[in-house]
């Protein structure tokens, strides 16, 4: 397919993407705001925000820097590297929420900082709407489960569920399609979506190894086996599988971690 005719086939569903999601911000500026199913439970703290950083990275008044739990946004760009497609839109979608509320609400993961001193945090908007999901429900991050901090997930994943059924934002562009190993060169780390067949399993004292093959390995660390239910791992070998996580380098191999079994998706070998 020529590439001419490929961005004539998306565009329709581009075009929807964006006008649904400036009437959405027309609506949060007016002052009304989106409902939202995934449960708030208690808010530990009430805070202002100073600067929205990008979709899931926000600077309170007092300094701190907080990290929304559960989801990933596109990365704006930086001194190195261009932004992804839809980084400034998932942090103007961020931004009109905050702006309505002034004042948002903190629920702390079990887990309360990274390795970067960043609180992780759920936010809440006036009480009771779940930012992460409305941004999942938009098309405008992904749902990823980063253990011990596991609240919500399953509803995160099904809001992000609804968005990749209708093609919304992310879904619909061609840059976050998974890289198929084997067919397609790896060009970047970074969050990535990785499609293939697991063609060799290797288990040692503190890790699973998942072997892809093309220089591709998924690593499951022995503290995350216990949220795996199935942990006959010799029979994942076989299984062909879209996985989720942070895609790194290790000399001539690349890697990425499965911290949960959400993150690693069984698929049928045509789809």
């Amino acid at each position: 397919m020529s590439g001419a005719s490929h961005d004539a086939k998306k565009a329709p569903r581009t075009g929807a993407f964006f006008i649904a999601c400036i009437l959405c911000l027309g609506a949060l500026s007016a002052g009304s705001v989106l409902a939202t199913d995934c449960a708030v439970g208690p808010i530990d703290e009430r805070v202002e925000v100073r600067q929205i950083f990008d979709g899931d990275t926000v600077l309170l008044k007092d300094g701190r820097k907080v990290r929304l739990l559960g989801i990933n946004t596109p990365e704006m760009g930086r001194a190195d590297r261009a932004a992804e497609p839809l980084a400034n839109m998932a942090r103007k979608s961020l931004s009109a929420l905050i702006r309505q509320a002034r004042v948002v609400g903190l629920r702390y993961g079990q887990q309360r900082q990274d390795r970067y001193k960043r609180e992780l945090a759920h936010l809440i908007i006036d009480g009771h709407v779940n930012a992460q999901q409305l941004l999942l429900e938009q098309g405008l991050a992904m749902a990823i489960a980063f253990p011990p901090n596991l609240w919500q997930q399953t509803c995160y994943q099904q809001a992000e569920n609804r968005a990749r059924d209708k093609g919304l934002g992310i879904w619909g562009v061609d840059y976050f399609r998974p890289i198929v190993v084997g067919q397609q060169a790896v060009d970047r780390g970074g969050f990535r979506l990785i499609k293939g067949r697991i063609i060799h399993v290797d288990k040692t004292a503190q890790s699973i190894w998942l072997d892809l093959g093309s220089g591709m390995s998924l690593r499951i660390a022995r503290e995350d086996w216990r949220y795996f239910s199935d942990r006959n791992w010799d029979r994942w070998q076989g299984r062909n599988i879209v996985a989720r996580g942070w895609l790194y380098r290790r000399g001539e191999q690349w890697r990425l971690r499965i911290r949960h079994p959400q993150n690693i998706e069984i698929v049928r070998s045509e789809e």
